[in-house]
């Protein structure tokens, strides 16, 4: 009985997913080659509900002139000026036939790592330094703008942002 439930639920969402226009190999139409994107947004906890305008997130992201949909990026949060506060990110988008949509899974790390034996020789609290941080982002665009919504892997806070395409 439970495969049998599992059956039906694997295959509703596989007929699910046929029926959306989803290409894992092209690139988003509005995340072609050598795009260059800026977000700029407010974290949302959700264990703690706070609505602060600090720190803001900052993101550069350019889509790699390679094939695959791949992109790196940088990000920072203001006003830290840490190594906890700023690192990279690198990232898959797929395709779902929308040319306003870009649906993204990426890899996000900070460079706590940096200062990490800096602090434990001096008796200081280690920086927490995320080198397994998944996230998972929709970004969907109004004309010049357009709008990112993101969370993490523990799904701890969602991110509300404005994006702007430079290219």
């Amino acid at each position: 009985m439970k495969r049998f439930f599992i059956f039906i639920i694997f295959s509703s969402l596989t007929l699910n997913l046929q029926a959306l226009d989803f290409n894992f190999w092209r690139h988003p139409e509005i995340a072609e080659k050598n795009s260059i994107f800026i977000d700029v947004g407010i974290p949302i906890y959700i264990k703690n509900p706070q609505f602060n305008f600090l720190p803001l997130e900052i993101r550069l992201e350019y889509m790699l002139p390679i094939s695959l949909p791949v992109s790196i990026g940088l990000f920072f949060n203001t006003p830290d000026p840490n190594p906890t506060s700023f690192g990279l990110r690198i990232g898959y988008h797929l395709d779902f036939s929308d040319p306003l949509l870009d649906v993204y899974l990426l890899y996000h790390f900070n460079c706590g790592f940096l200062i990490r034996d800096i602090l434990y020789h001096y008796n200081d609290k280690p920086a927490p330094n995320y080198l397994f941080d998944y996230r998972i982002g929709v970004r969907r665009y109004f004309g010049f703008f357009g709008l990112v919504i993101e969370s993490g892997f523990h799904f701890e806070s969602i991110l509300i942002m404005v994006t702007f395409k430079l290219n």
